[in-house]
């Protein structure tokens, strides 16, 4: 009886956090201006995205634990595996739908700059067009900030710096 709770409570448990990484995933594609550095918000999604079949595979072999008399460990083990390799490319086709659905960064970001927003945190983010790639940077002194390119010598240089907190 004490067991077959715990079960049903590590369930529960597992279920929250498997919707809590979709979200979190969700979450993150749809505010890339937030993160400080690109490459922290690739690890983290990245971490999110292998963390969903480990959850889906760690709540097939609990409902095994739960059901014991009515399933056989094997049959729910091999269950697991195509079932983690399933949750993984919705995961992943969720992710890329989201993230490629944001439009055109560099468009938002000329915009935001333009006007002096405070929601410039990014240090960088790629601008990829069918001839053209380059890459963005904000650059940050006291309370200013200033968008160069890649191809900028000078850290800092007389361009325009806006205040971050007009």
């Amino acid at each position: 009886m004490h067991d077959s709770r715990t079960l049903k409570y590590l369930i529960r448990g597992f279920l929250i956090l498997l919707t809590y990484v979709i979200l979190t995933l969700i979450t993150s594609s749809h505010l890339p201006l937030e993160w400080h550095d690109e490459g922290l918000k690739f690890e983290y999604d990245l971490t999110l995205i292998l963390a969903t079949p480990l959850l889906v595979f760690i709540l097939v072999i609990l409902d095994y634990l739960n059901n014991k008399n009515q399933r056989s460990f094997f049959i729910n083990f091999i269950l697991g595996i195509p079932l983690s390799i399933i949750s993984l490319l919705a995961v992943l086709f969720l992710y890329r739908s989201f993230d490629s659905s944001r439009g055109n960064e560099k468009v938002l970001f000329e915009n935001r700059f333009k006007n002096g927003q405070t929601i410039i945190s990014r240090t960088r983010y790629w601008e990829s067009e069918p001839n053209k790639t380059s890459i963005h940077r904000v650059i940050k002194l006291g309370d200013c900030f200033q968008w160069t390119t890649k191809y900028d010598t000078a850290n800092i240089n007389l361009y325009r710096w806006v205040p971050i907190n007009p």
